[in-house]
């Protein structure tokens, strides 16, 4: 897998300025958390289909509001929030949903869509976490650059594809290669697909 430091980078980097931000798929709420901190939107809202992050993360007071929902089906208006992020969700829907998926992010998102996805990511079933099983954590898509570049998005690469075959060596490969991996996202592990929809202001 790519550097966590590197996927925080860019989130950090493109959602600095935004004043309301979705985050499609909170998880246990780690990059809202970061995105909280240092860039202090006014407004974030989470939404995941699995229940017990969802009451971990409102627990924690980590978003604004959360909603129970499923991805590809946005209970949200047009154009609502500046930002909009889909983070490690869309490989978990069957290929058709997750198109529906990138048509449901734009239609709410103003001004940027951030997504995050392994690229040509391993098939997988449900994972066994520490809040219970969760059966969406299965992997049933696998996603390309061109993916993303026909429908308007910039896309950067994190990682080098084969380094998740070298086993303890893998990160110091990434780091190695971690340059031409942003450049060159057709060799990168993962990508970061990004979206920009309008004028922005401060640094959106």
């Amino acid at each position: 897998m790519s550097s966590p430091h590197e996927v925080e980078r860019f989130l950090l980097m493109y959602t600095k300025g935004a004043e309301t931000i979705l985050d499609v798929s909170t998880g246990v709420g780690k990059n809202a958390y970061l995105i909280r901190v240092f860039n202090k939107p006014k407004f974030m809202l989470g939404i995941d289909i699995f229940l017990p992050y969802l009451k971990l993360v409102k627990y924690h007071r980590i978003y604004g509001d959360v909603i129970l929902c499923d991805a590809a089906s946005l209970p949200i208006k047009n154009e609502t929030f500046d930002v909009v992020i889909a983070s490690e969700i869309i490989e978990h829907l069957h290929k058709q949903r997750g198109l529906v998926l990138l048509e449901e992010v734009d239609r709410v998102a103003r001004r940027r869509v951030i997504i995050i996805t392994p690229k040509k990511g391993c098939y997988r079933s449900g994972v066994l976490t520490p809040l219970g099983f969760n059966p969406h954590e299965a992997h049933l898509s696998s996603w390309d650059v061109n993916d993303f570049k026909s429908r308007g998005y910039k896309v950067y690469g994190l990682g080098l594809y084969i380094s998740r075959f070298l086993g303890k060596y893998s990160h110091y490969i990434n780091l190695l290669f971690s340059y031409f991996t942003i450049m060159l996202p057709c060799i990168a592990n993962e990508l970061i697909a990004v979206k920009e929809k309008g004028l922005t202001k401060s640094n959106i």
